[in-house]
């Protein structure tokens, strides 16, 4: 069986658009009442978790609180991703095929 692992979606690997954003920042809103300072917030290299962190306490939250609440606000912007189908291709940032394709290789 294949198996695909996705070690880095938007922002450093791959470009998909706005859409990841608008879904995060929709889900940080259900789950804290705000998304924050997600704006000044720059995605690439980053986790969710990091960036939620970045984002929420700035805007007064504890990081106990912010990581309390990831569960909830993962499952949000999971269920928002899966239910938006924009039919976008992402693209590659140069370099990015090789080092799947390098780690493809390193594998057999």
């Amino acid at each position: 069986m294949r198996r695909l692992i996705l070690f880095d979606i938007d922002g450093t690997l791959l470009l998909c658009g706005p859409q990841g954003r608008r879904l995060f920042e929709a889900a940080l809103i259900e789950t804290f009442g705000t998304a924050g300072n997600l704006g000044a917030v720059d995605f690439a290299g980053k986790t969710d978790p990091g960036i939620a962190l970045e984002a929420l306490t700035v805007a007064g939250f504890a990081p106990d609180a912010v990581l309390a609440g990831l569960p909830h606000a993962k499952a949000s912007y999971l269920a928002r991703i899966a239910r938006v189908s924009t039919g976008r291709r992402c693209a590659c940032y140069p370099g990015s095929r090789r080092s799947w394709n390098g780690s493809r290789s390193a594998r057999r």
